[in-house]
């Protein structure tokens, strides 16, 4: 996988350097560049698959009751951080920095303890 990734940023990086958005006064660019709607180099990495034997959980905040599509945490909506395939994703009533929500936090200990192979399965498992 390091590879692939190796790989795909530096084709992207020679055959498109406008992509790049590096400014020659700032350096490279930070993560809040990043981040910007349609950045280049997200569209680029999210466009990778997710190797075989990767395990993908989701927490999602959401600011607001289902249905979560077309809602947002104040910064990033649901419709966007929602990705396909994954082993679980759990939508946490919050803003955007819900690290010390209590339910974000049961469920990375949950997640953690999961792949440990000690811990309860992801939610849609428990059934």
């Amino acid at each position: 996988m390091p590879l692939t990734i190796t790989k795909t940023l530096t084709d992207f990086a020679t055959l498109n350097k406008d992509a790049l958005a590096i400014s020659s006064t700032r350096g490279a660019p930070t993560a809040v560049d990043n981040m910007t709607p349609g950045n280049p180099f997200v569209k680029v990495l999210s466009s990778l698959p997710i190797a075989p034997g990767v395990a993908v959980n989701s927490i999602i905040p959401v600011d607001g009751d289902p249905p979560y599509s077309g809602k947002n945490d104040g910064v990033v909506e649901y419709d966007s951080a929602h990705i396909e395939p994954v082993e679980s994703e759990v939508v946490v009533r919050s803003k955007h920095s819900c690290q010390a929500n209590p339910a974000t936090m049961e469920e990375v200990r949950r997640i953690l303890l999961h792949h440990l192979d000690v811990g309860p399965k992801s939610p849609a498992e428990k059934d």
